[in-house]
């Protein structure tokens, strides 16, 4: 058994994913109040960001991955 995988194949649903958690990570890291972070929404868009890291990797976006370190 190979362990490659056809990244064509997967592209949509890579897309799908990222695009879902960067409205997540967007809708909290837009919404924090200044002064008083709310921790809940901290940790949401460190999951968001980790979550969009790794798929990020797994497809071989290593740019997109390291981006995505960054913010977490």
């Amino acid at each position: 058994m190979s362990n490659q995988f056809d990244v064509q194949a997967l592209l949509g649903l890579f897309l799908d994913e990222a695009f879902e958690q960067l409205a997540v990570l967007e809708s909290y890291v837009l919404n924090v109040p200044l002064g008083a972070p709310d921790p809940v929404a901290i940790s949401e868009a460190f999951r968001s960001a980790h979550a969009l890291k790794g798929s990020a990797r797994t497809m071989g976006f290593e740019a997109i991955g390291a981006a995505a370190h960054e913010l977490e």
